[in-house]
């Protein structure tokens, strides 16, 4: 008979090892996600009272999806990066790797379970506390559209699941923790830089090609980077 490539206790296991940070970014995202809408609440109820105006004040009170998103980037950038050095932390030690392998699993099912232990983690840090923030805004008489919360908790998990791919792929090559991170952002960061190197150079000698007729960039589906060279730009 086959056995599972799934352990219950290793599942568990891993979601105990990052416990700590995992409490930590769920607390902070909790905060987030009820602070602002209880806030912006309670300012509408002030000004109400002040002007007896609901309508404009409404019209004051719309809230984007920009607006909540940003307060959730530190569960796709930051979360998945700690969570794979902690769990994954076995493979830059020569010590911890021989006990980790010597283990009675395969290096394959140790792998999935505590991949899924890290997804487990990134669901609840993401998921939960948005739809919390969701519903306190859907609530409140200020102006919110309840597609912005699917949208958010979609956009932020893939970009999540992302980086704890590509931080996955630079622990299993490398072997310390700089290497790790150097390793990290060229599997993120390179392959757009590939894309944007070769467009521009392809419309600067093709006067009758444009870049959207090539159509090489592939910012629309890498939500990290494309999120992170925004806010640069925009702080620029």
């Amino acid at each position: 008979m086959k056995k599972s490539i799934f352990s219950k206790k290793l599942i568990l296991e891993g979601i105990s090892q990052i416990k700590v940070p995992g409490l930590i970014f769920l607390i902070y995202s909790f905060l987030v996600a009820i602070l602002p809408p209880v806030f912006s609440w309670i300012n509408y109820v002030k000004e109400l009272q002040a002007t007896n105006n609901s309508y404009n004040i409404i019209m004051n009170y719309n809230i984007s999806i920009s607006q909540i998103g940003l307060l959730f980037l530190q569960n796709m950038y930051i979360a998945p990066f700690i969570f794979c050095l902690i769990l994954f932390g076995f493979l830059n030690s020569r010590k911890n790797s021989d006990f980790y392998h010597s283990l009675f699993c395969t290096r394959t099912k140790l792998y999935i379970n505590f991949l899924v232990s890290i997804l487990f983690w990134l669901i609840m840090i993401i998921v939960f506390p948005i739809l919390v923030s969701g519903i306190i805004y859907i609530l409140s008489p200020i102006n919110f559209n309840p597609l912005f919360i699917v949208y958010l908790i979609f956009t932020i998990l893939a970009g999540a699941f992302l980086v704890t791919g590509c931080m996955l792929i630079a622990m299993s090559i490398t072997g310390t923790v700089f290497s790790n991170l150097i390793l990290f952002g060229l599997i993120l960061f390179f392959p757009q830089f590939l894309a944007y190197t070769f467009n521009h150079c392809s419309t600067s000698g093709l006067y009758i090609v444009n870049e959207n007729t090539l159509n090489f960039n592939i910012l629309n589906y890498n939500i990290p980077v494309k999120i992170f060279t925004t806010i640069f730009t925009n702080m620029n």
